[in-house]
């Protein structure tokens, strides 16, 4: 079920969520999980380099301001903020090899709780520090090409037979999971 503004309620346009191609072997076997869950999976396993021990600091900081950990899905097109190491500087060849590594699967909302990251940001950005650190990450995400007013979360993992898998951001083509694991 999706909970959305009113504005928001009409939107018939499908929930995806944008990965990297290298995740969805994990994403076959475990489904969706709460954003960071690849970096506190490594670091429980005992991984320590610097770049992770940092990326675990940024989300555990973040995720006091954004109220949790979840999740991130949209209703647009793309989802340009995966990419934002690319955008803020590297240069421009990376960053269209990291878009040829992004890809996106449909979100089925059945049984899932879905919120409109519009009433989610309502809620949290009630103090002024929350408020200033919201503005900054959507501001980042808008600097990049995002409309963050398309943006959904989930507080909860969701299973792989809520989402189908899709080739690519130009066709409609689906694949199955058994063809993608062949391959």
């Amino acid at each position: 079920m999706i909970t959305a503004t009113k504005s928001d309620e009409n939107d018939t346009r499908v929930l995806k969520h944008f990965t990297r191609k290298k995740y969805l072997n994990s994403i076959q076997e475990i489904g969706l999980q709460l954003e960071g869950w690849n970096v506190f999976n490594d670091y429980e396993r005992g991984f320590r380099s610097k770049q992770l021990v940092t990326h675990k600091e940024s989300i555990e900081k973040g995720s006091k301001f954004l109220g949790g950990r979840y999740v991130w899905l949209t209703k647009g097109s793309q989802v340009n903020a995966i990419n934002c190491a690319a955008h803020m500087g590297i240069q421009g060849t990376e960053l269209s090899v990291l878009e040829n590594q992004t890809v996106y699967l449909e979100v089925d909302d059945t049984g899932l709780d879905i919120v409109s990251w519009k009433l989610v940001r309502q809620k949290l950005g009630r103090t002024k520090t929350a408020k200033k650190y919201l503005d900054i990450f959507e501001s980042i995400a808008t600097l990049c090409g995002d409309d963050v007013d398309d943006w959904y979360v989930c507080r909860s993992a969701i299973a792989v037979s809520n989402l189908t898998l899709k080739v690519s951001l130009d066709t409609n083509c689906s694949i199955n999971w058994d063809d993608m694991q062949a391959a």
